[in-house]
């Protein structure tokens, strides 16, 4: 488990709303994989685009979304996080998250 705050290090963040102090317990770019509690990255790709796919991640239990277009209809209780490049973020969050790992 990490904070959505440690998780966006280094991540440029153009806007945010939501508690950016709660726990994600994974990282996610693919929305089948959403479990409770994952951080859901919608990146645009070469046959599909993840902001298609942003409500499927939220009714699979996402807590945090970051994207580079936020949907019209933001649900409560998710962090928002808008930033100008996903494919870049999902390599800083990732990065934070499973590399940059302190022992407890």
């Amino acid at each position: 488990m990490m904070t959505i705050d440690e998780i966006l290090k280094g991540i440029e963040v153009v806007s945010c709303s939501g508690d950016k102090n709660s726990s994600v317990s994974g990282i996610e770019f693919d929305s089948r994989k959403v479990t409770a509690g994952s951080l859901f990255v919608a990146v645009r790709g070469y046959s599909s685009d993840g902001h298609d796919f942003i409500m499927d991640a939220v009714a699979s239990g996402a807590k945090a979304i970051i994207c580079e277009n936020l949907p019209e209809l933001q649900q409560k209780g998710i962090c928002w996080i808008k930033t100008t490049d996903s494919a870049k973020a999902l390599g800083y969050a990732a990065s934070n998250f499973f590399g940059n790992r302190h022992p407890h």
